[in-house]
């Protein structure tokens, strides 16, 4: 798959990559927005001060679980435009 070129092909990329439309994904877009929002911010501090420290916890619930590797997937994609 080409790298996506606008916002919303991101946003149906992220989608996809959490199963859609296989899965049904109960997200807003408005929710993906801010989660992408949230991500980029995250990415922004944690390059700044050369800190990549991620923990993952086994007990989230699942809806954790999917905002998480979204944003995981969004600093993925900014790490390889990087």
């Amino acid at each position: 798959m080409a790298q996506p070129s606008s916002r919303d092909e991101f946003t149906d990329y992220c989608l996809r990559r959490l199963g859609a439309p296989v899965l049904e994904i109960n997200v807003d877009v408005d929710q993906v927005d801010d989660l992408i929002d949230d991500a980029i911010q995250f990415f922004q501090e944690k390059i700044q001060n050369s800190l990549q420290t991620f923990k993952v916890l086994t007990d989230l619930s699942v809806t954790m679980k999917s905002e998480i590797l979204l944003k995981f997937m969004v600093i993925e994609f900014m790490v390889q435009l990087y």
